[in-house]
């Protein structure tokens, strides 16, 4: 009996033992958030716009190219498909911060935007942000989506409801928006440079949106 009971035992431990080696190693991890370039997360092919990471958690890197109460817009670099906003009211980061942060791709209403963001850090400051200059015709593209960029040789063609406006280069039109971020009161037929805007699409409408007042106080200051 003795010997059986020793056996016993020694079986037990064994069992407890190799259950805590073995057993985890066949339990599913969570996965990490795959690292990706935001023109990965923002290039798509397809007519909706959609982002090919909807709804998938990914980690991407950016220096900050505007601020509002609501979030901030991140771009790898200037140029199309290189900008992305993320929707925090936990994060403030200034214009030129660049950072690394975790967030889950959300379209609302068209517009690829990232969400629910964690680890997020702040890698480097006072980082140089350069504008894309884009034709008025060219600006409704998916690609420009949350890009910073400037409008040349535009004026303020008519002044639309809602605080809206139109600006023109003679031949297409952009519709504008300041969204109370910013403060402008546009003037028909000012003319000049439409400087450092961000295009985001909103309610399936592109718009040229929350501007960045300093250019615009310049232009008129000008013109």
């Amino acid at each position: 009996m003795k010997h059986f009971k020793e056996g016993s035992s020694i079986f037990v431990v064994f069992l407890f033992v190799f259950s805590i080696l073995v057993i985890p190693s066949s339990v599913t991890a969570e996965e990490e958030p795959e690292e990706v370039e935001i023109y990965d997360i923002q290039y798509t092919t397809s007519s909706s716009g959609n982002s090919p990471y909807r709804w998938q958690d990914v980690t991407t890197t950016g220096i900050v190219t505007a601020r509002f109460f609501d979030g901030f817009v991140i771009a790898e670099e200037p140029g199309p498909w290189h900008a992305i906003y993320v929707y925090s009211k936990w994060y403030s980061p200034d214009i030129g911060d660049e950072v690394e942060l975790t967030g889950m791709v959300y379209e609302y209403y068209g517009m690829t935007e990232l969400t629910y963001v964690s680890d997020f850090q702040i890698l480097s400051s006072g980082n140089s942000v350069v504008s894309t200059v884009v034709n008025v015709n060219d600006v409704s593209q998916e690609k420009y989506e949350s890009v910073l960029i400037t409008v040349e040789d535009v004026y303020v063609s008519s002044l639309d409801y809602y605080g809206e406006w139109q600006v023109s280069d003679g031949t297409y039109y952009a519709r504008c928006d300041d969204l109370n971020d910013y403060v402008y009161f546009p003037q028909l037929g000012q003319t000049g440079i439409l400087g450092q805007s961000l295009i985001l699409d909103s309610y399936q409408t592109f718009l040229i949106n929350r501007l960045n007042i300093r250019k615009i106080f310049n232009w008129l200051k000008t013109n």
